[in-house]
């Protein structure tokens, strides 16, 4: 995911949620500029803000290391999956592996 896919991603699960930056910054213990400057693909977030923005809405942060070899656009279709099933709008009793 580059950065441009996770500020979208970010701010789509923040509206779908009814959040503003604003609520999502006390929650997370992150301040409005950085939360705003990472949806709007600026700025190079850690692990640890991630997995603080995740927590702070209602998100669980995965990480996945592929090799070089791995074809991108089959890792594109399993991340829009992995995303549409974390979705707070899908309902699934499977798993994503």
């Amino acid at each position: 995911m580059d950065r441009v896919q996770l500020g979208q991603a970010l701010r789509a699960r923040r509206r779908e949620a009814g959040r503003t930056i604003a609520s999502v910054a006390v929650d997370a213990g992150l301040s409005v500029p950085y939360i705003a400057n990472l949806e709007n693909a600026r700025g190079n977030p850690t692990l640890s803000a991630l997995e603080q923005l995740a927590a702070a809405l209602g998100a669980r942060l995965e990480v996945l290391m592929s090799s070089d070899d791995e074809d991108p656009g089959e890792q594109a279709a399993s991340d829009a999956v992995r995303a549409l099933v974390a979705s707070p709008r899908a309902h699934c009793d499977c798993a994503v592996v």
